[in-house]
């Protein structure tokens, strides 16, 4: 279960993430369907920023990337900003971008 901003989906083993998500501060949710929850604040910072999270299933938990991973990061981010990666990335429900700031 992933979620953010009030809005939980149930996902898959193709999500990635989620794109298109506009800047400020969001909670992000994420689970693993056992009706327990985790979550952390983000803050977006300006357009097309990423921010990586990596799931652990020994922990169930998105942790950052480690320093000794900075290059498997740093292919993701590249993967995100060329837009190799959209297929496994949902869009920003735009209509919560709408009633909370626009």
């Amino acid at each position: 279960e992933f979620g953010i901003d009030m809005i939980t989906y149930q996902v898959g083993p193709k999500f990635q993430g989620v794109k298109m998500v506009p800047p400020g501060i969001h909670l992000v949710l994420w689970g693993a369907g056992h009706g327990l929850r985790a979550g952390e604040f983000v803050n977006i910072k300006s357009p097309g920023e990423v921010i990586l999270r990596r799931w652990d299933p020994s922990t169930e938990e998105l942790l950052p990337f480690n320093d000794d991973e900075e290059d498997e990061a740093e292919r993701y981010i590249c993967g995100v900003q060329g837009r190799q990666l959209d297929s496994g990335l949902g869009a920003y429900p735009v209509f919560l971008e709408r009633g909370w700031g626009g």
